[in-house]
């Protein structure tokens, strides 16, 4: 999937070589999309929370993704979370 909507952004013009990509997530689109990102040049910004599990977001780090990670209310999603995320 994360192959995918690279792929399709690069190919009608919306991401141009070496732009920056932007998500929010907390799993295993993140990561894909760090892997993606990281073969094809792009720069990768994910907003997250830290209800997440540690180890998909040092997975997304380690695959060079610049983090962004909102506390929680005690580990928990809420529907305020979701909506500063």
């Amino acid at each position: 999937m994360a192959l995918a909507m690279i792929a399709a952004a690069e190919a009608d013009g919306r991401l141009p070589p070496g732009g920056p990509v932007v998500e929010y997530t907390g799993g295993s689109t993140g990561v894909s999309l760090a892997l993606v990102c990281r073969a094809k040049g792009h720069p990768l910004h994910i907003v997250t929370a830290d209800a997440f599990q540690p180890e998909k977001l040092d997975h997304m780090h380690i695959l060079g993704a610049r983090l962004q990670v909102l506390a929680s209310d005690g580990g928990r999603m809420t529907a305020r979370l979701t909506h500063d995320m």
